[in-house]
C-alpha cells in the first residue's frame, strides 16, 4: 500500500522505499521516530478521550496523523484524489484529522477552535502554574521577546497575559497557536536533538543543527536569559520545549517563538541555575548581548512588582 509523507500537496517522503523526496522540506532523520513523535502521551486523558469519541487512532483520520502544529501528514492509497485542503485540521472540523494525535505532554490538554478557525489548545494546570505562565508570558512579550500568546477566561471573558493580573482565577490556560499553513512548528525531540537549556552554547549548537542560519547567538542569548529570569528550569533538558519554524514552501528554518512557561516559578530563586547561565554567558563571551536583555527584563519585572524575578534579573547582571 502506497505510504508517503507530504507536507500540505508536496511528497517529501516515501515511507515504503525509505527515500527523500524532497531534502528542504523533510528535515528528519529517522521516519520511524518522527511517526511515534506523532501520538499523544497516554497520561493525557484528555486527548485520549478525544482520539477514541472520533474512532480511535487506527481510523483513516487517525492514521494520517495530521497536526495543528504542522502541514506534514500521511497519504495513503485510498487518499489518491484527497488533497491537504480537504482535511487539515487548520481549516476542517477535527474529525477529519484528529490533531491530539500530536499533542505532546502529560498534562491533560487538547484542540479548541475559535472563531475565525482560530485554534489553540487548552492546558488544565493548578492555579499557581497557571499564574506563573501567564506571568511569564506577559514579561516575556513585555520585554519584546517572541513568546507565545496566552490567555484564560475570567466571566466569560479572555484575559490574555498582557492583561493578566493576580486577581485572575482560572481553572485553565489558553495558548494561542503560533503556527498555520505556511509555517510549522518542529521540536528539537522529533529531530534528534538534546540541548542543555542553561548553556547558551550549546543551544546555539541544537539551533544551527537544525538548520537556523541567521540570529542564532542573539536569540539563543535571549531565550536562556529569559528561562533563568522566571526560572523555567523545566526547558533544560526537555528537547520538546525547543523548536524551530519552518517555512512549509521553501523549508527556511528559524528559531521558534518561546513556549510552555508550566514550570516558571513565582517563589524559588535558583542560584545555582543562575551561576550555571551567568558561567555560561561570560564563557562564550555573549556579556554585552545578554546585558540588555537581562535589564529590559529587570525593568519590566519591577514595574509589575513580580519581585523574585526582579532579583533574580539584578543577581544574572551582576554575576556576568
Amino acid at each position: 500500500m502506497m505510504k508517503v509523507v507530504m507536507i500540505k500537496d508536496t511528497p517529501v517522503y516515501n515511507a515504503e522505499t525509505g527515500e527523500v523526496l524532497n531534502k528542504e522540506l523533510w528535515p528528519f532523520d529517522d521516519y520511524d521516530t518522527w511517526y511515534t513523535n506523532r501520538s499523544y502521551l497516554k497520561s493525557n486523558k484528555a486527548a485520549e478521550r478525544v482520539v477514541v469519541d472520533v474512532g480511535g487512532p487506527h481510523t483513516t483520520a487517525g492514521l494520517r496523523r495530521l497536526s495543528l502544529s504542522d502541514s506534514f501528514w500521511i497519504k495513503y492509497s485510498s487518499d489518491t484524489l484527497t488533497e491537504f485542503s480537504d482535511i487539515t485540521p487548520y481549516s476542517n472540523d477535527f474529525t477529519q484529522s484528529i490533531p491530539e494525535l500530536v499533542l505532546g505532554g502529560s498534562q491533560p490538554k487538547v484542540w479548541k477552535k475559535g472563531r475565525n478557525d482560530g485554534t489553540y489548545i487548552r492546558k488544565w494546570e493548578i492555579a499557581e502554574q497557571i499564574s506563573a505562565e501567564m506571568f511569564a508570558v506577559k514579561v516575556l512579550r513585555a520585554a519584546g521577546i517572541r513568546t507565545m500568546n496566552t490567555f484564560v477566561i475570567i466571566s466569560g471573558n479572555k484575559v490574555f497575559a498582557k492583561d493578566y493580573s493576580a486577581d485572575c482565577v482560572a481553572d485553565f490556560i489558553n495558548l494561542v497557536n503560533m503556527t498555520n499553513v505556511s509555517r510549522a512548528l518542529i521540536d528539537f525531540s522529533q529531530l534528534g536533538i538534546s540541548i542543555d537549556g542553561y548553556d547558551v552554547n550549546s543551544v546555539i549548537d541544537g539551533y544551527r543543527k537544525a538548520g537556523c542560519t541567521r540570529d542564532v547567538e542573539t536569540i539563543s542569548v535571549m531565550h536562556v536569559v529569559a528561562d533563568a529570569v522566571v526560572q523555567n528550569t523545566d526547558r533544560r533538558h526537555n528537547s520538546s520545549n525547543w523548536g524551530i519554524f519552518m517555512d512549509t514552501a521553501t523549508g527556511e528554518k528559524a528559531p521558534s517563538a518561546m513556549y510552555d512557561f508550566n514550570w516558571a516559578n513565582l517563589e524559588i530563586i535558583d542560584v545555582e541555575m543562575l551561576r550555571l547561565v551567568a558561567d555560561s554567558i561570560a564563557r562564550g563571551g555573549y556579556r554585552s548581548t545578554a546585558r540588555p536583555i537581562i535589564e529590559k527584563l529587570e525593568k519590566v519585572c519591577t514595574k509589575l512588582g513580580l519581585t523574585s524575578w526582579q532579583d533574580n534579573s539584578s543577581m544574572l547582571r551582576e554575576l556576568i
